[in-house]
Protein backbone atom coordinates (compact mmCIF):
# COMPACT_ATOMS: atom_id res chain seq x y z
CA UNK A 1 0.00 0.00 0.00
CA UNK A 2 0.97 3.61 -0.53
CA UNK A 3 2.09 5.99 2.09
CA UNK A 4 -1.24 8.24 0.80
CA UNK A 5 -3.49 5.06 1.76
CA UNK A 6 -1.73 5.07 4.98
CA UNK A 7 -2.04 8.34 6.47
CA UNK A 8 -6.01 8.27 4.92
CA UNK A 9 -6.54 4.52 6.85
CA UNK A 10 -4.46 6.49 10.44
CA UNK A 11 -6.98 9.18 10.20
CA UNK A 12 -9.79 6.93 10.37
CA UNK A 13 -8.66 5.64 13.83
CA UNK A 14 -8.10 6.82 17.45
CA UNK A 15 -4.88 7.69 16.96
CA UNK A 16 -6.07 10.52 14.11
CA UNK A 17 -4.07 13.15 15.94
CA UNK A 18 -0.94 11.82 15.26
CA UNK A 19 0.88 12.35 12.13
CA UNK A 20 2.53 9.90 10.06
CA UNK A 21 6.03 11.66 10.53
CA UNK A 22 5.63 11.70 14.31
CA UNK A 23 4.16 7.86 14.71
CA UNK A 24 7.77 6.99 12.42
CA UNK A 25 10.19 9.34 14.43
CA UNK A 26 8.52 7.35 17.87
CA UNK A 27 8.37 4.22 16.26
CA UNK A 28 12.66 4.39 15.53
CA UNK A 29 13.41 6.45 18.31
CA UNK A 30 14.68 8.87 15.84
CA UNK A 31 14.34 12.05 14.16
CA UNK A 32 13.41 11.60 10.32
CA UNK A 33 15.32 13.50 7.77
CA UNK A 34 14.59 14.41 4.15
CA UNK A 35 16.83 12.67 1.76
CA UNK A 36 18.01 16.42 0.50
CA UNK A 37 18.49 17.47 4.19
CA UNK A 38 20.35 14.47 4.49
CA UNK A 39 22.59 15.42 1.47
CA UNK A 40 22.88 18.60 2.27
CA UNK A 41 24.16 17.69 6.10
CA UNK A 42 26.68 15.29 4.31
CA UNK A 43 28.36 18.15 2.22
CA UNK A 44 28.63 20.15 5.08
CA UNK A 45 30.89 17.62 6.55
CA UNK A 46 33.22 16.79 3.72
CA UNK A 47 33.71 20.36 3.32
CA UNK A 48 34.58 20.86 6.88
CA UNK A 49 36.69 17.46 6.41
CA UNK A 50 38.77 19.14 3.23
CA UNK A 51 38.99 23.08 5.58
CA UNK A 52 40.26 20.87 8.53
CA UNK A 53 42.36 19.34 5.90
CA UNK A 54 43.59 22.11 3.75
CA UNK A 55 44.73 23.77 7.55
CA UNK A 56 46.45 20.72 8.56
CA UNK A 57 48.79 21.07 5.33
CA UNK A 58 50.26 24.39 6.58
CA UNK A 59 52.23 22.02 8.82
CA UNK A 60 53.45 19.83 5.71
CA UNK A 61 56.10 21.77 4.85
CA UNK A 62 56.42 23.48 1.18
CA UNK A 63 56.10 20.67 -1.06
CA UNK A 64 53.76 18.49 0.70
CA UNK A 65 51.08 20.95 1.29
CA UNK A 66 51.06 22.29 -2.08
CA UNK A 67 50.50 18.84 -3.21
CA UNK A 68 47.64 18.74 -0.24
CA UNK A 69 46.15 22.26 -1.98
CA UNK A 70 46.28 21.03 -5.36
CA UNK A 71 44.48 17.79 -4.33
CA UNK A 72 41.63 19.37 -2.57
CA UNK A 73 41.66 22.79 -5.32
CA UNK A 74 41.90 20.54 -8.71
CA UNK A 75 40.22 16.98 -7.39
CA UNK A 76 43.53 14.99 -8.58
CA UNK A 77 46.59 13.83 -7.48
CA UNK A 78 44.55 11.67 -5.11
CA UNK A 79 41.31 13.03 -4.45
CA UNK A 80 39.27 9.69 -5.58
CA UNK A 81 41.42 8.12 -3.37
CA UNK A 82 41.20 10.39 -0.08
CA UNK A 83 37.11 10.37 -0.84
CA UNK A 84 36.58 6.32 -0.86
CA UNK A 85 39.06 6.32 2.15
CA UNK A 86 36.59 9.63 3.89
CA UNK A 87 33.58 7.04 2.54
CA UNK A 88 34.79 4.52 5.17
CA UNK A 89 36.05 6.73 7.74
CA UNK A 90 36.94 10.35 7.75
CA UNK A 91 39.92 9.56 10.84
CA UNK A 92 41.16 6.77 8.34
CA UNK A 93 41.63 9.18 5.75
CA UNK A 94 43.49 11.74 7.95
CA UNK A 95 45.80 8.92 8.97
CA UNK A 96 46.36 7.85 5.52
CA UNK A 97 47.58 11.69 4.37
CA UNK A 98 49.27 11.60 7.64
CA UNK A 99 50.94 8.87 6.79
CA UNK A 100 51.94 9.65 3.17
CA UNK A 101 53.18 12.79 4.65
CA UNK A 102 55.39 10.96 6.90
CA UNK A 103 56.88 8.67 4.05
CA UNK A 104 57.58 11.69 1.97
CA UNK A 105 60.01 13.26 4.85
CA UNK A 106 61.26 10.04 5.28
CA UNK A 107 62.32 10.28 1.50
CA UNK A 108 63.83 13.48 2.02
CA UNK A 109 66.25 12.13 5.18
CA UNK A 110 67.12 8.94 3.09
CA UNK A 111 67.09 9.59 -0.77
CA UNK A 112 67.91 6.09 -1.08
CA UNK A 113 65.63 3.70 0.49
CA UNK A 114 63.89 0.18 -0.47
CA UNK A 115 59.74 0.13 0.05
CA UNK A 116 59.96 -2.46 2.66
CA UNK A 117 62.44 -0.47 4.76
CA UNK A 118 60.24 3.06 4.14
CA UNK A 119 57.03 1.39 5.40
CA UNK A 120 58.76 0.13 8.31
CA UNK A 121 60.54 3.64 9.30
CA UNK A 122 56.99 5.48 8.80
CA UNK A 123 54.92 2.84 10.31
CA UNK A 124 56.64 -0.35 11.43
CA UNK A 125 54.51 -2.38 8.84
CA UNK A 126 56.94 -3.04 5.85
CA UNK A 127 53.94 -3.76 3.61
CA UNK A 128 52.41 -0.04 4.62
CA UNK A 129 52.92 1.17 0.98
CA UNK A 130 52.58 -1.66 -1.11
CA UNK A 131 50.43 -0.84 -4.12
CA UNK A 132 47.20 -2.84 -2.75
CA UNK A 133 46.93 -0.16 0.27
CA UNK A 134 45.44 3.01 0.54
CA UNK A 135 48.56 4.50 1.99
CA UNK A 136 50.66 2.78 -1.11
CA UNK A 137 48.21 4.12 -4.14
CA UNK A 138 48.14 7.67 -2.17
CA UNK A 139 52.02 7.44 -2.22
CA UNK A 140 52.21 6.75 -5.56
CA UNK A 141 49.75 10.23 -6.17
CA UNK A 142 51.59 12.31 -4.01
CA UNK A 143 55.02 11.40 -6.20
CA UNK A 144 53.00 11.63 -9.78
CA UNK A 145 52.33 15.37 -8.16
CA UNK A 146 56.15 15.70 -7.03
CA UNK A 147 57.69 14.92 -10.35
CA UNK A 148 54.61 16.51 -12.71
CA UNK A 149 53.81 13.30 -14.13
CA UNK A 150 50.46 11.12 -14.86
CA UNK A 151 49.36 8.22 -12.81
CA UNK A 152 51.81 5.14 -13.75
CA UNK A 153 50.07 2.85 -16.78
CA UNK A 154 51.88 -0.24 -15.93
CA UNK A 155 54.58 -2.02 -13.75
CA UNK A 156 57.41 -0.59 -15.44
CA UNK A 157 56.75 3.38 -15.39
CA UNK A 158 55.49 2.93 -11.81
CA UNK A 159 59.29 1.82 -11.43
CA UNK A 160 60.40 4.72 -13.05
CA UNK A 161 58.37 6.60 -10.60
CA UNK A 162 59.55 4.79 -7.43
CA UNK A 163 63.55 5.14 -8.83
CA UNK A 164 63.36 9.02 -9.55
CA UNK A 165 61.79 9.53 -6.15
CA UNK A 166 64.50 7.33 -4.37
CA UNK A 167 62.31 4.35 -3.61
CA UNK A 168 64.29 0.83 -4.53
CA UNK A 169 61.13 -1.46 -4.68
CA UNK A 170 62.65 -4.49 -6.62
CA UNK A 171 65.83 -3.45 -8.60
CA UNK A 172 66.85 -7.34 -9.08
CA UNK A 173 63.93 -8.17 -11.71
CA UNK A 174 64.95 -5.11 -13.76
CA UNK A 175 67.49 -5.44 -15.93
CA UNK A 176 69.27 -5.21 -19.41
CA UNK A 177 71.91 -7.23 -21.54
CA UNK A 178 74.44 -5.20 -22.93
CA UNK A 179 78.00 -5.20 -25.29
CA UNK A 180 79.75 -2.63 -26.16
CA UNK A 181 78.82 -0.26 -23.23
CA UNK A 182 80.80 1.67 -20.41
CA UNK A 183 79.45 2.34 -17.27
CA UNK A 184 80.78 5.36 -15.28
CA UNK A 185 80.35 6.21 -11.51
CA UNK A 186 80.76 9.55 -9.88
CA UNK A 187 84.39 8.81 -9.79
CA UNK A 188 85.27 6.37 -12.39
CA UNK A 189 84.47 4.08 -15.15
CA UNK A 190 83.24 0.88 -13.55
CA UNK A 191 85.69 -1.61 -13.55
CA UNK A 192 83.53 -4.73 -14.00
CA UNK A 193 81.88 -3.45 -17.03
CA UNK A 194 85.45 -2.04 -18.21
CA UNK A 195 86.42 -5.54 -18.47
CA UNK A 196 83.65 -6.36 -20.43
CA UNK A 197 84.23 -4.59 -22.88
CA UNK A 198 87.80 -4.92 -23.50
CA UNK A 199 86.66 -8.92 -23.59
CA UNK A 200 84.47 -8.55 -26.00
CA UNK A 201 81.68 -9.98 -23.77
CA UNK A 202 77.95 -9.09 -23.77
CA UNK A 203 76.74 -8.99 -20.02
CA UNK A 204 73.61 -8.27 -18.05
CA UNK A 205 73.21 -5.24 -16.38
CA UNK A 206 70.37 -4.87 -13.47
CA UNK A 207 68.31 -2.02 -11.81
CA UNK A 208 70.58 -2.51 -8.70
CA UNK A 209 73.64 -2.03 -10.23
CA UNK A 210 72.91 1.47 -12.46
CA UNK A 211 72.01 3.00 -8.97
CA UNK A 212 75.42 4.61 -8.69
CA UNK A 213 75.94 4.66 -12.34
CA UNK A 214 76.00 8.57 -13.72
CA UNK A 215 77.04 8.38 -17.02
CA UNK A 216 77.79 6.05 -20.21
CA UNK A 217 79.35 5.54 -23.33
CA UNK A 218 79.65 3.59 -26.46
CA UNK A 219 82.43 2.06 -28.04
CA UNK A 220 80.73 2.96 -31.16
CA UNK A 221 79.35 6.21 -32.41
CA UNK A 222 75.89 4.49 -32.25
CA UNK A 223 74.24 2.17 -30.10
CA UNK A 224 71.84 -0.78 -31.45
CA UNK A 225 68.85 -1.26 -29.40
CA UNK A 226 67.22 -5.31 -30.18
CA UNK A 227 64.34 -6.73 -28.47
CA UNK A 228 65.22 -10.72 -29.38
CA UNK A 229 67.55 -12.46 -26.88
CA UNK A 230 68.69 -14.79 -29.47
CA UNK A 231 69.57 -12.35 -32.33
CA UNK A 232 71.63 -10.80 -29.83
CA UNK A 233 73.09 -13.43 -28.68
CA UNK A 234 73.72 -14.90 -32.48
CA UNK A 235 75.17 -11.35 -33.31
CA UNK A 236 77.68 -10.84 -30.07
CA UNK A 237 78.76 -14.84 -31.27
CA UNK A 238 79.75 -13.15 -34.94
CA UNK A 239 81.56 -10.44 -33.07
CA UNK A 240 84.54 -11.91 -32.20
CA UNK A 241 87.16 -9.31 -33.87
CA UNK A 242 85.11 -6.40 -33.51
CA UNK A 243 85.24 -3.99 -30.38
CA UNK A 244 83.95 -0.63 -31.65
CA UNK A 245 80.24 -1.83 -32.31
CA UNK A 246 77.60 -1.16 -29.27
CA UNK A 247 74.83 -2.94 -28.23
CA UNK A 248 71.54 -3.00 -25.93
CA UNK A 249 69.01 -6.24 -24.99
CA UNK A 250 65.79 -5.48 -24.04
CA UNK A 251 64.24 -9.46 -23.95
CA UNK A 252 61.25 -8.16 -24.57
CA UNK A 253 59.30 -4.95 -23.12
CA UNK A 254 61.49 -2.12 -22.57
CA UNK A 255 62.24 -2.31 -18.73
CA UNK A 256 63.33 0.61 -16.40
CA UNK A 257 66.50 -0.77 -15.99
CA UNK A 258 66.91 -0.29 -20.14
CA UNK A 259 64.85 2.76 -20.11
CA UNK A 260 67.46 4.51 -16.99
CA UNK A 261 70.49 3.13 -19.87
CA UNK A 262 69.11 4.79 -23.09
CA UNK A 263 68.23 7.67 -20.67
CA UNK A 264 72.28 8.05 -20.33
CA UNK A 265 72.82 7.44 -23.89
CA UNK A 266 71.06 9.93 -25.41
CA UNK A 267 71.68 12.63 -23.21
CA UNK A 268 75.60 11.96 -24.15
CA UNK A 269 74.38 12.52 -27.43
CA UNK A 270 74.58 9.44 -29.18
CA UNK A 271 71.75 7.78 -31.90
CA UNK A 272 69.81 4.54 -30.79
CA UNK A 273 69.00 2.06 -33.68
CA UNK A 274 66.26 -0.06 -32.70
CA UNK A 275 65.22 -3.39 -34.03
CA UNK A 276 62.24 -5.66 -33.24
CA UNK A 277 60.08 -8.33 -34.24
CA UNK A 278 57.64 -7.99 -36.52
CA UNK A 279 54.92 -8.76 -34.05
CA UNK A 280 52.11 -6.77 -31.68
CA UNK A 281 54.86 -6.63 -29.07
CA UNK A 282 57.93 -5.72 -31.53
CA UNK A 283 55.80 -2.32 -33.09
CA UNK A 284 54.69 -1.26 -29.54
CA UNK A 285 58.33 -1.00 -28.20
CA UNK A 286 59.14 0.44 -31.51
CA UNK A 287 56.79 3.02 -31.17
CA UNK A 288 57.47 3.83 -27.55
CA UNK A 289 61.40 4.28 -28.10
CA UNK A 290 60.64 6.96 -30.77
CA UNK A 291 58.50 8.55 -29.06
CA UNK A 292 60.85 8.78 -25.66
CA UNK A 293 63.39 9.82 -27.97
CA UNK A 294 61.97 11.38 -30.69
CA UNK A 295 65.94 13.29 -31.79
CA UNK A 296 67.66 10.16 -31.25
CA UNK A 297 66.16 7.09 -32.16
CA UNK A 298 66.06 5.31 -35.86
CA UNK A 299 64.35 2.06 -36.51
CA UNK A 300 66.96 0.16 -37.95
CA UNK A 301 65.90 -3.00 -40.47
CA UNK A 302 62.42 -2.95 -39.87
CA UNK A 303 61.26 -1.20 -43.37
CA UNK A 304 58.83 -2.65 -45.66
CA UNK A 305 61.32 -4.64 -47.65
CA UNK A 306 62.23 -6.14 -44.16
CA UNK A 307 58.93 -6.93 -43.31
CA UNK A 308 58.57 -8.60 -47.05
CA UNK A 309 61.62 -10.96 -46.37
CA UNK A 310 60.62 -11.86 -43.12
CA UNK A 311 57.15 -13.14 -43.88
CA UNK A 312 56.57 -17.27 -43.31
CA UNK A 313 54.49 -19.16 -45.35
Amino acid sequence: FTVEQFEKALRETRFHTVSLPELLEAYFQEPLVSTMKMREKKEAEKEEFLLRLWEMADGFGAEAGSWIRQLIDEKKYGYQMVMLEYGKSPQAAKETIETVYRALRQLRVEPSIRMAVLGARVTRNPHAFDRNTAAGKLLIHALCYSQKTTFPRHGEELLMLYYHAGIRPDDISSFTSIYGIRLFTAQAEHPAYREFVQKGEPCVVTLFNLGEIKRAEAVGHRVYVLENQMVFSHICEQLTERRDISFICTSGQVKTASWLLLDLLTQAGYEIYYSGDFDPEGLMIAERVLRRYPRNARLWHMGPEDYITALSE
